[in-house]
């Protein structure tokens, strides 16, 4: 017999109905729920809580994996590939250093090099075989270029040094003792026009009889010789340097610069003027035409080959000749007289010549011999504004402003004569230094000697 108070499962479902129809918006929490169902709800309960903390566990489990393992999005891969910023190099440093000679006493003589503003770095002191030590043929006439060392003589010019920024000393090989000391022998061939660059020296050899010429690259430490051009005269025509004249080196030393006039070289013939730019390595050149206003005597060309600059002669029709200096655009051919006040003929070695970058371009010569002016002047002028920036004046018939190189700071270093009797004293010369970029002189002291030389480097 059923219990009258027990409920049936029909009887709880047909009153859930009409609860649902009467309070729609109740909870399920509210419905009429049979005492089977009551007792199952925990169980289920248990079961829905367990699913849930395993969909959580799985979930996160899932999102750790991802984080661990999971590949770079489209946009970290973009950044990915980006190269890694490059390590700061420092670049080198384009240096110089200054070289000065004096005797200390009757049987040596020291050179010390300094940097630009006089101070002392290095000293070597010179036995007394070697007390005339000075740059190859200064005392012949032949051009010595700045360059990154010097290379000195004994006063016999049987053996050579070459001495560099480090105030270090090394011997030449005796290999090339011929070839150094050609113009101080007999039957011997000469070199002319020299520079050093990057442990080399670069100059025309020339043969005894002068009938050939090489553009030769001697390498001081090896004691070896090679030859980068070859060149003969077409004809017995004047010529102050012969068909070939070595001018500069570029800034990488890569290419040398050369003057070539009335010249047969290898496969090419230079009737006129030219500028050659001959390749080191693979000893290839090529022919640049200069125009006919172009005079050979006292050239110069930059270091990146652009530009030359070169002086002709004109008289005034006072029986006095002054020079008017021309800057000449090689690729353009666009050749701009300076605006400059006249000099008459050229003196010392390093009449014309270009600042280590180009901006800048010396002239030195002298003033025509008449009663308003006698003596020398340095002219220091701009490239681009083709125009004389500083001049320094040094008046005195005997007197002699020398130009002796650029610097790399451009700074243009030269020697005069201070002597008030109008007669040269090598004991009244002096070393100055002119910076146009900082229109600063410095004014070097005396005891430090004679200025031979501007050695330029990278450090």
């Amino acid at each position: 017999m059923e219990d009258k108070n027990r409920i049936s499962a029909t009887e709880v479902e047909e009153a859930n109905a009409v609860n649902k129809i009467s309070n729609p918006g109740d909870s399920a929490e509210n419905q009429l729920v049979s005492p089977e169902q009551r007792s199952e709800t925990p169980k289920s309960r248990k079961k829905i809580i367990a699913l849930l903390l395993l969909l959580v566990f799985l979930v996160a489990g899932g999102a750790i994996y991802a984080l661990l393992i999971r590949k770079p999005s489209v946009q970290t891969s973009i950044n990915n590939d980006k190269p890694a910023p490059a390590q700061s190099v420092k670049a080198p440093k384009y240096a110089s250093s200054l070289v000065f000679q004096s005797n200390s006493d009757d049987t040596s003589t020291i050179l010390s090099i300094t940097d630009l503003n006089g101070d002392v770095k290095h000293s070597l002191k010179v036995s007394s075989n070697s007390a005339s030590y000075s740059p190859v043929y200064a005392d012949s006439g032949v051009i010595l270029l700045e360059g990154d060392s010097v290379v000195l003589a004994n006063k016999d010019s049987t053996a050579f040094t070459r001495l560099g920024n480090d105030g270090k000393a090394q011997d030449v090989p005796a290999a090339l003792t011929g070839i150094l000391g050609g113009s101080a022998h007999v039957d011997t061939a000469s070199l002319s026009h020299v520079i050093t660059s990057n442990g080399e020296m670069f100059g025309i050899e020339t043969s005894p009889k002068a009938d050939s010429f090489r553009l030769v690259a001697l390498d001081l430490s090896k004691g070896t010789t090679s030859t980068l051009l070859s060149a003969t005269l077409l004809a017995p025509k004047p010529s102050l340097y012969g068909p070939i004249q070595i001018l500069n080196v570029s800034a990488d030393d890569t290419k040398v610069y050369v003057l070539a006039s009335n010249a047969q070289l290898s496969g090419s013939t230079v009737p006129n003027f030219a500028i050659l730019t001959v390749e080191v390595k693979s000893k290839k050149f090529t022919v640049n035409a200069l125009p006919d206003t172009f005079n050979e005597s006292n050239t110069a060309v930059s270091k990146d080959g652009k530009f030359l600059a070169y002086y002709t002669t004109e008289s005034d029709g006072k029986g006095y000749s002054t020079i008017q200096t021309h800057i000449l655009n090689v690729a353009t051919q666009k050749d701009t007289v300076v605006d400059m006040e006249g000099l008459g003929t050229s003196g010392g070695s390093h009449d014309i010549s270009f600042s280590p970058d180009g901006a800048y371009v010396s002239v030195v010569g002298r003033y025509a011999a008449d009663a308003k002016k006698a003596g020398m002047a340095l002219q220091v002028i701009s490239v681009a504004s083709k125009k004389i920036v500083h001049q320094v004046d040094l008046p005195g018939v005997q007197n002699i402003i020398t130009s002796i190189g650029w610097s790399a700071d451009d700074s243009m270093l030269y020697t005069n004569n201070s002597s008030t009797t109008g007669v040269y004293d090598t004991t009244k010369e002096s070393a100055h230094s002119y910076n146009p970029v900082k229109d600063k002189t410095v004014d070097y002291p005396a005891s430090l000697g004679r200025l031979i030389s501007v050695l330029n480097y990278y450090e």
